[in-house]
Formats: structure tokens, sequence, C-alpha cells
């Protein structure tokens, strides 16, 4: 089942921002200034020896699933509900999972964890499994 028009438009556009808003972030740990103005080091459990894997991570576990969840819900693929729901539960762990490596460093952090929460919601509302 698709879910509403309202639906379609209110989760497009929220997954829409944070796709965009994660691209941006994934761009600023790439390009330099990252190792400059951030408080903390790279974690050095992490590989490598800047924020590059980072920035791979925020790419491919928040930027892919939100672009996936706002391109299903504006084209009102049926598969809308379930794609918002695993971008907005990849988003909670993603921001989960940053307070732990580095720390509370911004309040962008629990701002975002209550977004993703939102967005998981969201797609948990409109979320009718198929009886096939």
């Amino acid at each position: 089942m698709v879910p509403g028009t309202g639906w379609r438009w209110l989760a497009g556009v929220v997954c829409g921002a944070i796709a965009l808003s994660a691209y941006a972030g994934s761009w600023y740990l790439t390009d330099g200034s990252a190792l400059e103005q951030l408080p903390v080091p790279p974690p050095e459990s992490l590989p490598g020896a800047g924020w590059e894997f980072g920035a791979f991570a925020l790419l491919l576990l928040v930027a892919a699933p939100m672009t996936v969840a706002c391109l299903t819900a504006a084209f009102g693929h049926r598969s809308a509900a379930a794609s918002t729901v695993v971008a907005g539960s990849l988003l909670v762990v993603w921001i989960v999972a940053q307070v732990l490596l580095i720390g509370l460093l911004s309040p962008l952090q629990p701002l975002l964890l209550a977004v993703g929460a939102f967005v998981l919601a969201l797609g948990a509302w409109a979320y009718h499994p198929s009886s096939r």
C-alpha cells in the first residue's frame, strides 16, 4: 500500500533534507578542514589517518538510505514506508555510534537523533506489510 500525498510529501522533504546534510557532512570530512576544525581527532580504532572512513560510512549509512527513502516517498513507490523505517533506524544508530566514538560535540547530535526517531516512526506508522 502506498501512503497518501501528505505522508509522501513530509517523508520526502525530511528524508531529502537529511540526505543533503549527510552529503555535505561527508564532503566536509574529506576536504581536510575537519582535521583542523573538529575538537577531537579521528578515533584510532577506525581505519585510515583522517576522517575518510567516517565520511564513507556517513555516505553509506545515512546519505544513501535517506536518498532512497526520499525518492521512494516522492514517487509513491510501494516500498516508501519500509525504506523510511530503514533510513530512520540507520540515522539513530549512526548518531548513537558517533556519540560513543567521539562524544557529544554538538547540539545537532541530539537533534538528529530525534529526527531519526521521527523518520522511523513516520515509516512505521505507514508500514503495512503485504500479506502475500
